[in-house]
């Protein structure tokens, strides 16, 4: 847990920024591929990106429903939160790019802000 991310998150780190800075597009690895493989290649990077963001959003509400009420909610009950859930997520995703940041920004602060008031 300590050697880990100077081996493998620090390098990709570097590599994000460095690529982030002279690519001035928001498409991320997108535009990477594209650029460095060809169109298809990037075409198939943007699909599997969706693809694995489409995923996220089916497990996470899922993960917390469990989490939020364990084995107690079940059938159709179930099924509709989880639901009610991802469409949320979906609309939250559809209101673009600077909303997810900003909301990003602020879950984070909320999620650390207990270890910040114990120090």
């Amino acid at each position: 847990f300590i050697i880990l991310p100077f081996i493998w998150s620090f390098p990709e780190a570097l590599v994000t920024a460095e690529l982030g800075s002279a690519f001035k597009s928001s498409s991320g690895g997108v535009i990477w591929v594209q650029t460095a493989f060809g169109d298809f290649p990037g075409a198939l990077c943007g699909y599997f990106n969706w693809i694995s963001g489409a995923t996220d959003n089916a497990i996470y509400p899922t993960l917390f429903l469990t989490y939020l009420a364990g084995d107690a909610v079940t059938g159709i009950t179930r099924f509709l939160y989880v639901s009610l859930l991802s469409i949320g997520l979906a609309y939250l995703n559809y209101l673009g790019l600077e909303f997810v940041g900003n909301s990003s920004i602020i879950i984070c602060v909320i999620a650390m802000s207990p270890f910040v008031i114990m120090f």
